[in-house]
């Protein structure tokens, strides 16, 4: 295992970890509070913006990689940036296919 992954699996657990511990103090009902704060309110929404980018980028980098984002995504729905990190933990090592390298190959041919 590289370097990069053990640096990304340290963090996927203390990520883990950490929300483990907050939904243990608060319960499900961990929405609540949030929504009482103008300014957790703009971090929420900018935590939607920034997953929604990176999820976009998941799946057009397993399409390239010729797998599947979906388990993923859904880890996102669920736990935020876990699902992201998982990704890039388990990501195939392989060079994604890219279409305009392969527009100028077969242009080449």
């Amino acid at each position: 295992m590289s370097a990069k992954k053990i640096a990304l699996a340290v963090v996927l657990t203390l990520f883990l970890g950490e929300t483990a511990y907050v939904l243990s103090l608060t319960g499900p009902n961990w929405i609540a509070p949030v929504l009482e704060s103008p300014v957790a309110i703009l971090l929420l929404f900018d935590l939607t913006i920034c997953l929604s980018l990176i999820a976009i980028w998941m799946f057009r980098d397993a399409s390239a990689r010729g797998t599947s984002a979906w388990p993923y995504f859904a880890v996102t729905l669920l736990l935020g940036g876990a699902g992201p990190l998982l990704y890039l933990l388990r990501r195939p090592e392989s060079e994604a296919r890219e279409p305009a390298a392969q527009a100028l190959h077969a242009r080449a041919s």
